[in-house]
Order: structure tokens, then sequence, then C-alpha cells
């Protein structure tokens, strides 16, 4: 299937979407993306995904490699929290499924295995619900990207940068060792 035909698809699967909703009853609630900023995150990324946030339990885990991993009392602030729903309410993130595993593009153009397989899963809880998305970079298409994943991996960047941007980060220890 040709580059631009593939992105049509998904174009019209958002704007399906966010016309109809998926179906459940809190994703076609008139009210379920207009409910502030009050959310709790959970986050995990990097090899294996043992660098985790989870604002419900107030934590950050951080992967030592060698030495295996640190948690310590961890929150996000009002305005970062503010900024990650910006981000969501920009790519319709409340009416997506509950649950989505966000897959690698099709392997019909030049594909390899990248290793380590770095997993990220987040899952974002808002007062009328839970949404819960999956991706990995665990196979590389060099001739066609994922247009999906193009959309959502940007959330989990934001996130990743505002936790290893803060001081509670930078003042754990270094990682030691490799992952290969």
């Amino acid at each position: 299937m040709a580059k631009n035909q593939y992105l049509g698809i998904w174009t019209l699967c958002f704007a399906t979407i966010s016309v109809f909703g998926c179906g459940s009853e809190n994703q076609n609630s008139a009210h379920w993306p207009r409910q502030g900023t009050e959310i709790e995150i959970y986050y995990s990324w990097g090899y294996e995904s043992r660098n985790r946030i989870d604002t419900i339990s107030g934590t950050l885990t951080k992967n030592l490699l060698a030495d295996g991993t640190i948690t310590v009392p961890f929150e996000l602030s009002g305005k970062q929290k503010k900024e990650i729903v910006a981000y969501a309410d920009s790519i319709i993130f409340w009416y997506w499924p509950d649950a989505l595993y966000v897959p690698p593009p099709p392997p019909d153009g030049l594909s390899s295995s990248k290793s380590p397989c770095k997993k990220q899963v987040l899952q974002i809880q808002r007062s009328h619900g839970t949404k819960t998305v999956v991706w990995d970079d665990c196979l590389v298409n060099t001739t066609q990207p994922s247009p999906l994943l193009d959309i959502v991996k940007p959330l989990g960047e934001l996130i990743e940068n505002m936790v290893e941007g803060s001081e509670t980060y930078k003042d754990l220890p270094r990682s030691r060792g490799s992952v290969y």
C-alpha cells in the first residue's frame, strides 16, 4: 500500500473516532474530554520498561542497569500535568479506545529487529476513566512509518523529558553497565 494511502487510512480512523467515539460509555460522554487537568499517570519506558513514574503512588523508579533500580518519592507539578493534558487533547487521546497496543509498522518494507527493545506503557487516569497505550520500538521499518506511533510517541517523550529534567531525577545515581 502506498505511503499516502496508509496515512489516509489512519486519518480516516482518527476522524471516525473523533466524530463517533469508540463505543464505550465513557468515551461517548460529552464530559469526558472536558474534565480539567486532574490526572494520574503511570508511564514506563526504556530498557525492559524499568524506568517508571507512578503519580498514584507518588514514585519514580530509575533503571540503574547493573545496580538494579532505585525508587524515590516524586510528583509532577500542576503545570506539568496541564501540559500533558493539553498535548493529549491535541491528539484526541480521550477518544481513543480504553486500551490500545500500537504495533510497529507493517513489514512490507525493509525492516529489522532492534536490540535492545524498548517498550513503553502509558496509562492516564481521569475522572471518567483510564486510557492505556502500549508501544515499542522493537521493529524498525525503513520504508513505511507508523502514523499512530508518530502521534503517541511524543506524549511519552514529553513525560520522559519532564521526569529526566527534574532535580529529583538528576540527583539519582548514574546508571552503570550496559543493556547489551
